[in-house]
């Protein structure tokens, strides 16, 4: 075997190996002061990348496709409004067989309809790929969400602000059973899929799925319905929840014993201490969440929301974002004692004083504390 006496004449093959193994924070720490230095100086090298994320008005697709073909071990790819995306899914296709998670957003060929050809071929191509978003992304569909029904390795899909995906489209995803995650977080405005029909729909998913992120505008009893008898989810966003009521709310605490994150946002018909009463009055409810994100609810008080932080203790996420008869006066002796949170949103919050204690939590992380 050759002796090698300096990192950086190592194997790309090697190196490879090493950094799938151990990451560049444990080398510079547990490894000799050049050694470490030299492996930060190497660990950038495209060949060790694991995630990408291209802007499509920074980067040119030929400059992106450039960068994909020498970067293999990609495992995240994020493409966010490339106009000329078929030469980059191609290039994917090529070279990088060992992505997991691709996210398209708003991206489109040239301004026209991705050929369903490509995204084929991207499903066929990636037979690791667990997760693909097509946000606000523009392609025909005829047969391409019938392949995704066939393919055993995809657990997660979003289709957020896709005008052309169909009912029939979206019942193909659900005959997928290993479907695990489904996202529509944000739809048109004018909704072509009625309450029923989407109560259908998540009817089919609701025996596997864990995760589910809904836009709720137009959507009824029904749709919530469905949603509740969703045992395993753990996971929960609605977005637009503008017809989630008192009795909903009871059966959402009473069914969903698993949930560890919960978003709700813009309940718009729920009254003031009508949250904390038909949804916390179980406590165990609370001590189960992670991840609270109570946005833009308008009839949420100071009180109301001291209440449901009392009884959520274990939270690492917190949100408030909107919810604007809050104040950070009103809720800071409860956010100081809050001392698990790791991430917290107050924007758009009212204010007054603003207690330099919140910002001494031991978790928090001062970079994701919003105000």
């Amino acid at each position: 075997m050759k002796n090698y006496n300096n990192i950086q004449s190592f194997l790309s093959e090697m190196l490879t190996k090493i950094s799938s193994n151990v990451n560049e924070k444990d080398l510079c720490n547990n490894t000799p002061f050049l050694v470490g230095k030299n492996w930060k100086n190497i660990s950038i090298h495209s060949i060790l990348l694991k995630n990408y994320s291209f802007e499509g008005k920074a980067v040119s697709s030929r400059d992106i496709c450039f960068m994909l073909h020498n970067a293999p071990q990609l495992k995240s790819v994020n493409l966010v409004l490339v106009d000329d995306v078929v030469p980059v899914l191609r290039e994917i296709c090529r070279s990088n067989s060992n992505i997991e998670k691709l996210t398209m957003k708003k991206c489109s060929s040239q301004g026209n309809l991705i050929p369903e050809t490509v995204l084929i071929n991207v499903l066929l191509s990636l037979r690791n790929l667990q997760s693909l978003e097509l946000k606000q992304t523009k392609f025909t569909s005829h047969k391409f969400f019938e392949t995704i029904s066939l393919q055993s390795n995809i657990t997660s899909i979003d289709v957020s602000l896709n005008e052309h995906v169909t009912l029939g489209d979206l019942m193909m995803v659900a005959h997928n059973s290993r479907i695990l995650e489904f996202k529509m977080s944000r739809r048109y405005k004018t909704p072509k899929i009625s309450d029923q029909e989407m109560a259908h729909l998540i009817k089919a998913l609701k025996q596997q799925i864990t995760l589910l992120h809904m836009d709720m505008c137009g959507l009824g009893n029904y749709t919530y319905n469905e949603i509740f008898s969703c045992s395993n989810l753990n996971d929960l966003k609605l977005n637009n929840a503008i017809n989630l009521g008192v009795e909903l709310l009871c059966k959402m605490s009473e069914c969903l014993r698993n949930i560890r994150n919960l978003k709700i946002e813009g309940p718009s018909t729920i009254g003031e201490g009508d949250l904390y009463k038909a949804l916390f009055a179980d406590p165990t409810f609370g001590h189960q969440l992670e991840t609270l994100k109570l946005e833009y609810y308008s009839s949420l008080s100071d009180k109301e929301c001291c209440e449901i932080l009392e009884v959520c203790p274990n939270l690492k996420k917190l949100s408030l974002k909107g919810s604007s008869k809050v104040t950070i006066e009103g809720i800071c002796d409860v956010l100081v004692n809050a001392t698990g949170l790791t991430l917290l949103n107050l924007a758009f919050l009212g204010i007054s004083t603003f207690s330099s204690n919140i910002l001494k939590l031991p978790s928090l992380d001062v970079s994701r504390c919003c105000c």
